[in-house]
């Protein structure tokens, strides 16, 4: 005896239905990336070490009005009173464009009087001046910042009592060493 065996129907709905795993699991993802947005503008933005790898950005890119944005305004009354003079009497304010390769944080501590010193690697690239890119080569050197809040709450430079041994190991390019050499 044959047994004949048809396809079963399948009814179509009118709606989409969701299964209860489909909805757990669309949840989580919801869950994740909340978690992920919250962390990253409310507690890494607000961290001293975000704060510090801004500014050796800025270093990095020559931006003098974003370094002067983030050093402490201890600093700008005893130092560095107007922008141009943060320009003129901090090295590593134009002496290190494009001369930054790469840092790394570590050793996060909390001092006295609500300070924070974070020690940081350095690579920095040699000064070009009279020769091929790729004759040129690197120093690393290992650093210390000194962070503080300000009256608003955000972290701030403190250059005065950072120990600064990029601008004492590694001279600062001369004004007009570009990165290419002559």
């Amino acid at each position: 005896m044959a047994r004949v065996v048809r396809r079963t129907k399948v009814r179509e709905r009118n709606g989409m239905k969701i299964q209860f795993s489909e909805l757990i699991v669309m949840i989580a993802v919801v869950a994740v990336i909340a978690y992920a947005v919250r962390y990253y503008f409310v507690i890494n933005k607000a961290s001293p070490g975000y704060v510090l790898g801004e500014y050796l950005q800025a270093v990095k890119a020559g931006n003098v009005e974003k370094q002067y944005e983030l050093v402490s305004a201890d600093d700008k009354q005893n130092f560095f009173p107007t922008q141009s003079t943060y320009e003129k009497n901090a090295k590593q304010s134009r002496g290190y464009t494009e001369r930054l390769i790469k840092w790394s944080f570590s050793n996060e501590q909390t001092t006295t009087g609500g300070l924070v010193s974070i020690d940081a690697a350095l690579s920095i690239r040699d000064s070009a001046s009279g020769k091929a890119l790729y004759q040129s080569g690197g120093k690393d050197v290992d650093d210390q910042f000194v962070l503080k809040k300000n009256s608003s709450g955000q972290w701030r430079l403190v250059l005065s009592k950072s120990r600064n041994a990029l601008v004492q190991k590694v001279p600062p390019s001369v004004g007009g060493d570009f990165i290419g050499g002559n």
